[in-house]
């Protein structure tokens, strides 16, 4: 159960905003202590830590503010190759709605070598004529945005990625709704 940090108020594990008061749960930063019923106090949530330093990591951080140390994950990474071979199984038109349900519910890696795999396999997916086109794109543009905010101080990463969307046949621009 994830504790709003703003409210206190309670959340699925997987809620990234609060349900009470919208605002964002955590995502990987510690959270207070709370009260349990019995009387005792216990540890809610996961600290983050650089494995290089120590030091205490937010979400959306693709190095370590402390000592520059790029992170990733190992995780997320198997998280997607399932993903990756749920995809592949589905044939039948029933199974593409599935396909875009899944494409579209799946989330977005925080990891720079997590997005780069991620933006890699969304551009290969786009071919023409394919029903989960429209659910790929979407995801390339949660991506970009993804990487606006992991990226922040690595431009050259941001760029790489939009070469990366633009080699897949898309515009960034056409991405991202600029005209």
């Amino acid at each position: 159960m994830a504790i709003c940090f703003n409210c206190g108020g309670r959340n699925a594990d997987t809620v990234r905003f609060c349900t009470r008061c919208g605002k964002p749960t955590g995502g990987g930063v510690p959270a207070a202590p709370v009260q349990a019923a019995s009387g005792s106090t216990g540890k809610v949530g996961n600290i983050r830590k650089c494995p290089s330093c120590g030091a205490a990591l937010e979400s959306f951080q693709a190095r370590c503010p402390s000592c520059n140390h790029e992170l990733n994950t190992v995780q997320v990474a198997s998280s997607m190759q399932v993903f990756v071979k749920k995809l592949e199984r589905a044939t039948s038109y029933a199974e593409q709605i599935e396909q875009i349900e899944m494409i579209e519910s799946f989330p977005i890696p925080n990891s720079k070598e997590d997005i780069f795999e991620f933006a890699i396999m969304a551009v290969t997916k786009l071919k023409p004529g394919s029903k989960t086109n429209d659910a790929w794109e979407t995801k390339l543009k949660q991506v970009y945005l993804k990487a606006q905010l992991s990226f922040d101080e690595d431009k050259s990463s941001l760029e790489k990625l939009k070469n990366i969307i633009s080699e897949g046949g898309k515009s960034i621009n056409s991405i991202i709704g600029k005209k």
